[in-house]
């Protein structure tokens, strides 16, 4: 039963921390920051990872103006926080 519980906490923090990541993501995009800058290159080099399994899902970004909205970014932030509920029901469920 602990087991459980750790590893139901191990995916809600990878989940966290792939949200942040990912939210971080957006709004460097939304403001147009320069990918030269330490910071958002750093940023954008793990998000590009964890982007990876949805590439090509999503015109990306989106322009509005002076506004770059990442609407893989939008999408991946959502498919990961379902994925991660999926995951976690279904390690509650093994453990029955």
């Amino acid at each position: 039963m602990r087991l459980i519980k750790v590893l139901a906490k191990i995916a809600y923090a990878t989940l966290m921390i792939f949200e942040a990541v990912l939210g971080l993501r957006f709004i460097l995009k939304l403001i147009s920051a320069s990918g030269e800058s330490s910071f958002p290159k750093f940023i954008y080099l793990i998000s590009d990872f964890i982007l990876r399994p949805f590439s090509g899902l999503a015109v990306n970004p989106v322009s509005l103006g002076n506004l770059y909205i990442d609407t893989l970014a939008i999408l991946a932030i959502f498919l990961y926080l379902v994925l991660a509920f999926i995951l976690v029901e279904l390690i509650k469920a093994l453990s029955l």
